[in-house]
């Protein structure tokens, strides 16, 4: 029985497997083909993992595919709305910058990622950033943005990223991640801006040249700002599905219709980009229901851990699934061992104020800081990357990616948060 069983979820998994590894080795082995079918290569798996659940539990299996659906639909009207009002504000720089000047915007933008989202921040800078870095923008200059910016920036509020505002929404204060993970934000982003100035200074020209005397910031299609504003408080406010799907789109026809075109194209507003994220996440919202059917079981081993344990499975799993998800099976695990019964709120108060307080934060954290390790480790990250292509940037495949930026730049920092924050 347990073979036979194992088996089966070795098929249920397999269709997540192959998208990912499509993803790595496609744009490698298949490089004239992969930027033409990846998206009939995701519809395909999707098929397939929908017609494996579909087949294993028949009428049953209806329900949670339709959560996945109506989860996908969320993701892809937020991460559209987003893209198009920010697309729509224009923030230029009045100049190159040098070392210091780039590393001054990195923290600026993984401080404003709190109040705007990852996501939000990640899509409204990347363009002033890539201005900032000259004419030919280097790939370690982008990476560098995805993980100060589009990951680790955002992890002192609930605003910042969607494992946080989970947590928020199950009772976890708002204040409470800031007060008990700033200590490893102020050590990741600070080690991380250290090794950005030494990269910078290093495969740059070592003649820094830092923001033009005289020069200003100016900011174009302010206005879509208000927009910008809708979007977070819909979020925020928790609004019922599909009342605030409405008023996310609202808000990106509004900003779409109220800036003018030359805008936008001066801005390098494209579709393409949110093409490829739409159509790549479909297909690994659609493979992942047996991967995360799987999950429960994994963190429930941890329980006897300590909190270096649960930062490093939670960041691990976190870099290849949705780490929402990722989080709140955690947190689940983690009230089951501290005997906390109960739904709603129930379950991040008593964890956030009780003996396990030290295991929420290596949670918090690792969900946040590891979604920079890979592409889909969170969702503005194959985002920035296709919007870098699309001015020029020669980005690495998803294995390059690892292999010249994870491992080599990403790891140490997070063995040293580890060894200072949770080696306990």
């Amino acid at each position: 029985m347990n073979a036979d069983a194992n088996w089966i979820q070795a098929v249920g998994v397999l269709p997540f497997g192959l998208l990912v590894a499509g993803m790595a080795l496609g744009p490698v082995v298949w490089s004239k083909g992969w930027g033409r079918h990846y998206g009939k290569v995701a519809i395909g798996l999707a098929l397939w993992s929908t017609g494996w659940t579909l087949g294993r539990e028949g009428v049953a299996g209806a329900g949670p595919l339709l959560t996945v659906a109506r989860d996908f639909l969320s993701f892809a009207v937020l991460t559209g709305a987003l893209y198009v009002v920010a697309g729509a504000i224009r923030i230029e720089a009045p100049g190159v910058g040098g070392p210091v000047a780039k590393g001054l915007f990195l923290l600026a933008g993984g401080l404003a990622a709190n109040g705007l989202g990852t996501t939000g921040a990640a899509i409204l800078l990347i363009q002033p950033w890539l201005q900032l870095n000259g004419a030919r923008p280097r790939a370690y200059q982008v990476a560098f943005f995805i993980a100060m910016v589009a990951n680790v920036g955002g992890g002192l509020t609930p605003l910042g990223d969607p494992p946080l505002l989970l947590g928020w929404l199950q009772g976890v204060p708002f204040w409470w991640v800031a007060a008990h993970c700033w200590g490893a934000w102020i050590l990741a982003m600070g080690t991380l801006l250290g090794l950005f100035w030494i990269a910078d200074w290093w495969l740059g020209e070592r003649r820094p040249v830092e923001v033009a005397a005289g020069g200003k910031w100016r900011v174009t299609g302010g206005h879509n700002l208000v927009w910008l504003v809708v979007i977070i408080g819909a979020v925020v406010a928790g609004l019922a599905p599909g009342w605030r799907e409405l008023v996310l789109a609202g808000a990106a026809w509004g900003a779409y219709r109220t800036t003018a075109p030359a805008a936008r194209a001066a801005n390098g507003f494209a579709w393409g980009p949110l093409e490829e994220v739409v159509l790549l996440f479909l297909g690994l919202f659609a493979t992942m229901p047996p991967v995360l059917e799987w999950l429960p079981g994994v963190t429930a081993r941890w329980a006897a851990a300590g909190p270096g344990v649960w930062f490093w499975g939670v960041g691990g799993l976190s870099s290849w699934l949705d780490n929402a998800p990722t989080y709140w099976c955690a947190v689940r695990s983690l009230a089951a061992r501290a005997g906390v019964a109960g739904g709603g709120g129930m379950i991040g108060t008593e964890l956030a104020r009780g003996a396990f307080a030290a295991h929420l934060a290596a949670v918090s954290v690792g969900a946040v800081f590891f979604g920079a390790n890979t592409y889909i480790g969170n969702a503005p990250n194959l985002l920035v990357k296709a919007m870098a292509e699309a001015r020029g940037v020669r980005m690495p495949g998803f294995g390059g990616y690892l292999v010249r930026f994870t491992l080599p730049l990403l790891l140490p920092v997070w063995l040293l948060v580890w060894a200072v924050c949770f080696r306990r």
